[in-house]
């Protein structure tokens, strides 16, 4: 843990050190940014890995979240919907995960 002026920093490292993630939480405003790095993966065990990230939080945002697209837009988001067909919920967690590039919000 580093504490400054502006952001206090985590720094910590998972999966026997080719998972690290820097934490940093500003002092001014509601802002919280996690920066990972990721590999390289090992893959002499021949077993396959997935990182994924996956935050919890007590907003409420009536399921209403935003993620980038690819770096360019951001794009609106609902639990449980996709705006282009209808969705059978057996799946509820592999159902909601989104590729983030860059960034997402939740107002």
């Amino acid at each position: 843990v580093s504490e400054g002026a502006i952001v206090d920093e985590i720094h910590r490292t998972y999966a026997e050190n080719w998972v690290t993630q820097i934490i940093r939480l500003y002092h001014e405003g509601n802002l919280v940014e996690v920066e990972w790095v990721v590999g390289p993966i090992p893959v002499a065990d021949g077993v396959g890995k997935e990182v994924i990230a996956r935050y919890t939080t007590s907003i409420d945002n009536k399921g209403i979240f935003y993620t980038d697209s690819n770096g360019r837009q951001m794009m609106e988001r609902e639990l449980n919907y996709q705006p282009t067909h209808e969705i059978n919920i057996t799946e509820p967690v592999a159902q909601n995960y989104y590729p983030v590039n860059a960034k997402i919000l939740i107002k």
